[in-house]
């Protein structure tokens, strides 16, 4: 949470009350699990800080890890000042330190989630995999990150960078169109997969059969290896860019 001017006790109520709301169980379950825990000094942080403060931790304390997910932050509500006023932070930060994120960074952060997160044995983690969402969303990251000079401002969302990055030349046009198409089937399938309440492919279970159906299939066989050679694609594409 950050506030505009001074930090007051009324807004860290504010935001100890709103958490409790977000997270408050009721008869259809919780409406946001939200984690205090990866703001600036983590627990041991403030909950509210002024833009200051935050400006303050990430140029100076912010892991390079912070510094990529500070790519895809954005005010949920705020005055109109306050949200040109924490968008300009942001890209000030972004793009001092960019260049002190490097390919290892992210390609050992992609690993370490994987093995912290991902279970074994357990299907096709759509998110997860080699080649799933988080492949793209990495990937896209990172060329934000290196073409970040060529950039007159920062683009939001995986697939409206995309296109950004496209522009600029960054990747392929083809690789692009690949890579946006892919990212909006694959949440096509995280969506219907959260309303099953799953979050992986089981391709031994029955549900995988009105799953196939829902994208557009006539036989599970036929989805599952479509979505395993596009997997392999995008992994190859993201691969490349972060080689080239």
């Amino acid at each position: 949470f950050f506030v505009e001017k001074e930090i007051s006790d009324l807004s860290i109520r504010s935001a100890e009350k709103f958490l409790r709301l977000m997270q408050a169980y009721t008869k259809d379950g919780i409406a946001y699990r939200i984690d205090t825990r990866l703001r600036p000094d983590g627990s041991k942080g403030p909950l509210v800080n002024d833009i200051k403060g935050y400006r303050n931790y990430y140029m100076k304390h912010a892991g390079n890890w912070e510094i990529q997910a500070l790519l895809k932050a954005r005010p949920v509500s705020a005055s109109r000042d306050g949200v040109c006023a924490f968008m300009k932070i942001r890209d000030e930060i972004l793009r001092l330190r960019a260049c002190e994120i490097t390919r290892g960074d992210f390609i050992d952060m992609r690993s370490r989630i994987m093995k912290e997160l991902r279970k074994p044995g357990t299907g096709i983690d759509i998110k997860l995999d080699s080649g799933g969402i988080e492949e793209i969303e990495f990937a896209v990251q990172f060329l934000q990150l290196r073409y970040i000079n060529a950039l007159k401002f920062i683009p939001q969302g995986t697939v409206n960078a995309l296109k950004i990055l496209g522009r600029i030349g960054a990747l392929e046009s083809e690789d692009m169109k690949y890579l946006s198409d892919s990212y909006g089937y694959y949440r096509s399938i995280e969506s219907y997969l959260r309303l099953s309440l799953k979050n992986v492919v089981n391709e031994g279970d029955k549900e995988i059969v009105y799953l196939s159906e829902f994208m557009g299939f006539d036989s599970t066989d036929e989805f599952l290896s479509q979505l395993h050679e596009r997997m392999g694609r995008v992994a190859e594409i993201a691969h490349m860019l972060y080689e080239s």
